[in-house]
């Protein structure tokens, strides 16, 4: 990585199925703000219980810093890119 570079503080992750909730599980967690997009309406609702269902499962583990709701709250679902 270039010293130069500005870090990176948002991520968009197309796709809320199983592997784009997955990626927005890592990326929240690592603090990161995620704006996370579906083009299926239904899909990008369903994308935050599984995102909390992940993250509840982590906090169990003891592996996520903080609570599951700050994490939680580092996701945005978007309606369009």
């Amino acid at each position: 990585m270039n010293p130069a570079s500005p870090p990176i503080l948002r991520v968009a992750v197309v796709g809320a199925g199983l592997v784009g909730s997955s990626w927005a599980v890592v990326f929240a967690r690592a603090g990161l703000h995620v704006n996370l997009y579906d083009a299926d309406p239904a899909q990008r609702q369903r994308s935050l219980a599984q995102i909390e269902r992940a993250l509840g499962e982590l906090a169990s583990a003891s592996l996520l810093r903080g609570t599951v709701a700050e994490s939680l709250a580092q996701v945005h679902v978007c309606e369009s890119l």
